[in-house]
């Protein structure tokens, strides 16, 4: 009886023939289909392209978010100032005016926030107050003067 020799070569060569034959038959029938499953292999420099172009798309979110991030530490630091007396409630708004001219949304969520408000030195003298109002909500003693403080400087921001 011959001796049966195994030839695992031909085997692999065989197995990847049929698969590339079965990819581009899914191809040909289901186009569409098999794109969508990830089995156009021929579209791959197009694949690259779009990942390169969603990469730097992602690279331009996260520069814009380090921004937005450095504004928002730089208003905190201005209401921070506004709280210790180091600035009054106009400049403050003056600051926070031009810290935050190009934070996309920025000056129309406060006008969403404060709609009654007829500018927006009013609006945005009055995101200081609620900010400080916010933090002093435990200390009332503390609250007090600041609040009647920042009640004198906000009628004089519409003069």
């Amino acid at each position: 009886m011959p001796a049966l020799r195994r030839r695992p070569g031909i085997t692999s060569v065989a197995t990847l023939a049929g698969f590339v034959l079965t990819v581009g038959l899914v191809h040909l029938t289901a186009p569409e289909w098999s794109h969508a499953a990830g089995l156009d292999v021929w579209n791959a420099g197009a694949a690259r392209e779009d990942l390169d172009s969603s990469l730097a798309a992602g690279a331009e979110i996260d520069a814009r978010n380090d921004r937005i991030l450095e504004q928002i530490r730089g208003s905190e630091g201005v209401v921070d100032r506004v709280a210790a007396g180091h600035l009054t409630l106009a400049a403050g708004v003056d600051e926070l005016d031009a810290l935050n001219a190009d934070r996309p949304a920025w000056a129309d969520g406060l006008r969403y926030s404060h709609w009654t408000l007829p500018t927006h030195r009013e609006r945005v003298g009055r995101y200081v107050i609620e900010k400080l109002q916010g933090r002093h909500a435990a200390d009332p003693a503390a609250w007090a003067p600041l609040s009647a403080r920042l009640a004198a400087e906000y009628q004089t921001l519409g003069e």
